[in-house]
């Protein structure tokens, strides 16, 4: 397997992570890193405007995938079963019940692409309610050590 570090900027190997990575082998696919509204310093920028930060977050990303000589079509999409929307410190998350990877996820939705509303209806699932999600979120987090003081 080869893999090959991506970083249209430099500034965050100073962090110690790139802002995406192509892994090959029997396949080839690319690891991006969460992408924000950050300069090729890694400053942020447009503090206080919204908009302005998800179209700079998403243009960080189009440079990640065009190094990698990708595009927007080459991300994965996904069908979620929606259980939660919260506003975070960070922005909006949604949370739900992930085909692709048969397990509870949570999603920034600065980082969604291309988020539609479909006419597909989700069969009720008690394993997949908001309950057991919020459960499992319990549960782990009372699993995690708690940060040094």
């Amino acid at each position: 397997m080869k893999r090959t570090a991506i970083n249209p900027s430099s500034w965050s190997q100073k962090f110690g992570f790139h802002q995406g990575e192509i892994i090959e082998g029997a396949t080839r696919q690319l690891n991006v890193s969460g992408q924000g509204a950050m300069d090729a310093e890694g400053q942020p920028v447009h503090q206080g405007d919204m908009r302005a930060q998800f179209q700079y977050a998403m243009d960080n990303l189009v440079s990640v995938l065009k190094v990698a000589d990708m595009t927007l079509t080459d991300v994965i999409s996904r069908r979620i079963e929606p259980l939660s929307l919260q506003n975070i410190t960070d922005g909006w998350m949604l949370s739900g019940w992930c085909d692709l990877r048969q397990d509870f996820r949570t999603f920034r939705l600065d980082l969604m692409t291309d988020p539609r509303v479909t006419e597909h209806r989700f069969e009720e699932n008690p394993d997949r309610s908001l309950s057991v999600f919020l459960q499992k979120v319990r549960a782990e987090s009372v699993m995690r050590p708690s940060a040094p003081a």
